[in-house]
């Protein structure tokens, strides 16, 4: 017996119609439920007019219960320099995929002050409400550190209930102390600037293409058997990613049937 897991996805969120997938990245995300060994048997794609024709359909495989980020999201100066930017991304906590559209501006660095000609180091983080937080390491306001190595290093570990997106290392102006929320990053604007300020993403979750082939659209969906079986246990999850369209972006929408 067949189940369909009737949602549409649009950075693992809701959507309304093909038409609203067009030029941005897209992916269903489904977890194997409770009951022992599952299969995942097919899915229904659907693009809008627009893009209709044929498009390659890959599935790709998680390891059981994945945390983590399903495409990496760039961690950069905001455009109020004193805070950080992130691009939109997906993400995983627990059985349940999120979603998170880019942040221009916003994300505070952890209130504290570095002490002179020394580095600190922020973790940059996510919770399932779609929260971002910093955290400092644990020498940044008291000694510092003395290179970026040593600070990263020192990298805080993730919340509970987090995940992680990743890391900026930061070194003082030469000469003053780095005061989080007054002075910019480096680049920017505002108080004693830092002098060197580095970016690290956390790379997405590791994933293992099991079957990708190409469909025929012009109908608008298509209710395709999947060619290969797909097996799965609790825990598990796949992701179905449709073909890139328009400007390099996965379009379309998603409907997966399992056993």
């Amino acid at each position: 017996m067949s189940e369909l897991l009737n949602k549409l996805y649009l950075n693992a969120k809701v959507a309304a119609s093909p038409a609203a997938m067009d030029n941005v990245p897209a992916e269903a995300v489904v977890f194997a439920p409770p009951g022992g060994k599952k299969f995942l048997l097919g899915i229904r794609a659907d693009y809008s007019a627009a893009v209709a024709g044929v498009k390659a359909v890959t599935v790709k495989k998680l390891a059981p219960f994945s945390d983590g980020v399903l495409n990496t999201s760039t961690l950069a100066i905001g455009t109020g320099p004193t805070t950080l930017s992130s691009t939109a991304f997906s993400y995983l906590i627990g059985t349940a995929a999120y979603s998170k559209a880019a942040v221009a501006t916003g994300i505070a660095l952890a209130a504290g002050t570095i002490p002179i000609n020394k580095w600190g180091i922020y973790r940059v983080q996510i919770d399932a409400a779609g929260t971002i937080s910093t955290l400092a390491g644990a020498a940044n306001f008291t000694t510092g550190y003395d290179d970026e190595a040593a600070a990263i290093a020192a990298l805080p570990a993730v919340a509970a209930n987090n995940i992680s997106m990743g890391y900026v290392a930061v070194l003082t102006a030469v000469g003053s102390a780095f005061v989080g929320g007054t002075d910019a990053l480096q680049g920017g604007a505002g108080g004693n600037p830092s002098s060197d300020t580095n970016y690290y993403s956390t790379a997405a979750l590791t994933t293992t293409t099991v079957a990708t082939f190409r469909q025929t659209f012009a109908a608008g969906y298509a209710d395709i058997a999947i060619p290969t079986t797909i097996n799965g246990i609790n825990g598990d999850s796949w992701v179905v990613e449709l073909d890139a369209s328009g400007a390099g972006s996965t379009t379309g929408r998603v409907h997966v049937f399992y056993v």
